[in-house]
């Protein structure tokens, strides 16, 4: 197995898919070790400053189409391929998707202390 197919495989095992209002779905990345300390993970911290990390540990996204983006006057219903600069600007205009991703970075970097805390013991 090369580098390549390694490190996928590594990003495959620290991703779930969350799911967002309207039916949509992002594929969100637990953030590496050396990525806990940039997190905003204090209970008190406003929502708001989550913004950049959801940006930046969401990989993919399913069920986006041009008129979702552009409106349905607009927009086609043609599926939009995922972009990371879409991505941060539609999650600058949609409050709603935040919440969502937020609760599974928390959720995953907690599973994933837990389980080094146990690791540790034995």
């Amino acid at each position: 197995m090369n580098t390549a197919d390694l490190i996928a495989r590594m990003d495959a095992q620290r991703s779930q898919w969350v799911d967002l209002p309207g039916g949509k779905r992002v594929l969100v990345r637990r953030p590496l070790e050396a990525d806990f300390r940039t997190l905003p993970l204090d209970p008190d911290t406003p929502l708001y400053a989550w913004r950049r990390a959801v940006a930046e540990f969401v990989a993919d996204w399913e069920g986006f189409t041009e008129a979702d983006l552009l409106g349905a006057a607009i927009g086609a219903s043609d599926a939009v391929p995922f972009s990371e600069a879409l991505w941060e600007r539609v999650l600058a205009d949609r409050n709603a998707y935040l919440e969502p991703v937020v609760n599974a970075i928390v959720r995953a970097v907690s599973e994933y202390a837990q389980a080094q805390a146990l690791t540790a013991k034995n």
